[in-house]
């Protein structure tokens, strides 16, 4: 057989296999993990200061900003201080700004709070239902936001300047209980 004919054979072979594959694939697939509009799981958490054990779903009615970080991830640390100033600029009561250690050393992650004055909580996963595992975190930093009524408004990989006009004025909408894109784009 010619090299030239073998090509063909080969690429009329593949568009019939694309074909056949794309021929089941008349619904949508969906990631795993909460999407936008689905209702976030509130796994259970621990404080990273004492240890008590917390839930997200005590905050419904609150928009909340979970973010998912670790000391060794050097973007993680650089966001910590536009997330610390988001915190300061809303009240509690309207968004709440909390971060999820994905550290093993638990003393490490409590070190880098102090050392960077951090004022908003910080928890740790429950090993008996990991976090990360429940919301689908599958790259750090991780960044879930959280409509009052507990729904899943956005989710944001990398880091982010999360004091930047656009995030503050995309929290603000979601505060408003207003639409949002599900994929914002901020800088």
């Amino acid at each position: 057989m010619k090299a030239g004919c073998f090509w063909r054979r080969a690429a009329g072979v593949a568009v019939a296999l694309v074909l056949a594959i794309g021929a089941g694939c008349g619904e949508s697939v969906r990631s795993p993990g909460p999407q936008p509009g689905d209702l976030l799981p509130a796994p259970p958490l621990n404080d990273l200061a004492d240890g008590s054990t917390f839930s997200t779903a005590s905050l419904r009615g609150t928009v909340l900003l979970v973010n998912f970080w670790a000391t060794w991830c050097t973007p993680c640390r650089q966001e910590m201080a536009s997330l610390e100033t988001l915190s300061r600029r809303f009240p509690a009561q309207q968004v709440r700004v909390i971060g999820i250690t994905m550290d093993a050393d638990l003393n490490l992650a409590r070190e880098f709070v102090m050392q960077n004055g951090l004022s908003f909580s910080n928890y740790s996963e429950n090993p008996a239902e990991r976090a990360r595992d429940l919301l689908h975190v599958r790259t750090l930093p991780e960044t879930l936001i959280v409509a009052a009524d507990g729904r899943l408004v956005a989710r944001v990989s990398g880091a982010r300047d999360w004091a930047s006009q656009e995030a503050v004025a995309l929290l603000a909408a979601v505060a408003r209980r207003e639409p949002v894109r599900a994929r914002p784009v901020l800088p």
